[in-house]
Parts: C-alpha cells; sequence; structure tokens
C-alpha cells in the first residue's frame, strides 16, 4: 500500500496522520484504495482509524485537530459560518458547475467547449471579484481555508477562462497574496 499512501510525516509531523497522493489515473479504483474510500474519490485522508473522504472536510478537520490557532478556521460562530459559506460556495457553484463539467469534457476527448460552460466560470469570477471589494480574503479579514480550497479550484480554470486584470483586480490580488503566502506554498509543494 506504500505506493498509494506514502507516509509524509516529515512534512506533517503528525504521528498517526497519513498523507499519501495518487500517483497514477486509475490508482484511487484498485482494491487497496477502494477498501479504504469506497467511493473512489480523492482526496482522502486517514488519521488512526478515521478516514476523512473530502477535501473541505478534510482540511477543517486538520485545522480543528492540529491548528495551533483557530485563525484558519476561527471557532467563533458567525466567522466559521462565513468560512462555511465559501467553502459551500466553492463545492456547489465554483468546483460541481464550472470545473467538473469542464473538465469532464476535456477528458473525454471533446476539443469544443460550450460558450454556455466558459460564461459559467466568468461569473464565477465575477462573484469572487466582488467578495473582495470589501474584505481581502474570501471570507474576511484574515487568510481561511476558504481560501485555499478556493485557490486550487480557481487556478485549474485558468486554462479555460482567461483571468482579464482590468475586470477582476481584485481577484488577482487575492491570487497573488494566497500564492506567495509561506502556509500556501508549502500546501503547492505537497500537491
Amino acid at each position: 500500500m506504500a505506493s498509494l499512501h506514502q507516509q509524509r510525516n516529515a512534512t506533517t509531523r503528525r504521528p498517526g496522520v497519513r498523507c499519501g497522493f495518487v500517483q497514477r489515473i486509475g490508482e484511487n479504483r484498485k482494491p487497496e484504495y477502494l477498501a479504504i474510500n469506497p467511493h473512489g474519490t480523492v482526496p482522502t485522508l486517514t488519521d488512526d482509524d478515521d478516514v476523512l473522504t473530502d477535501s473541505h472536510a478534510i482540511i477543517t478537520y486538520l485545522v480543528d485537530k492540529y491548528g495551533v490557532d483557530d485563525s484558519l478556521y476561527p471557532k467563533d460562530l458567525i466567522q466559521r459560518a462565513k468560512v462555511n459559506q465559501i467553502l459551500f460556495y466553492e463545492a456547489t457553484m465554483v468546483f460541481d458547475r464550472t470545473f467538473l463539467p469542464i473538465s469532464k469534457a476535456v477528458f473525454n476527448n471533446h476539443n469544443v467547449i460550450p460558450v454556455a460552460k466558459i460564461d459559467a466560470v466568468y461569473s464565477v469570477y465575477e462573484r469572487l471579484e466582488s467578495f473582495l471589494q470589501e474584505h481581502p480574503f474570501v471570507a474576511g479579514e484574515n487568510l481561511t481555508v476558504a481560501d485555499f480550497s478556493l485557490i486550487v479550484t480557481i487556478s485549474s480554470l485558468f486554462t479555460y477562462a482567461e483571468l482579464v486584470e482590468s475586470k477582476y483586480p481584485k481577484l488577482l490580488i487575492g491570487l497573488d497574496v494566497w500564492s506567495s503566502c509561506p502556509i500556501m506554498l508549502r500546501v503547492m509543494m505537497l500537491a
């Protein structure tokens, strides 16, 4: 099982937490992986005997359990609700309604992506630009797990829908800030 869940404890420094990655397409459909995660979805995290199979659940759990403080995922109920609101927006609108349909088309060798799917990406850019008009980060004044989750999906969309500086200046500044922060650089190195 080493190829599916290579130990990265040197990076995580948390006993019991196994951070690994699927190295090849289809590896998440092998019996060893399906024994851990019957859905075959990526990512999967095991922490001792506990298994989590959704990126949002994983990042919030890790911050709650191992975070030095609650700045990335606030304990204050209204602040946490604002972070969750963005996480749910990213999961349902950004990922499910934009990234997933486009990536399925590309992975199924469809060379033409319908204009409506590209327009949906621009709608997401506009919404994120409006989020960033009042605050430097998508859920408020501080960097949170919502920013990390969004940057991964949004940066995947640039291939299909250009992020024009004159139309989305706050989003571009936000991406610059997010991607240059030390925590994000470490996250990107794990990917």
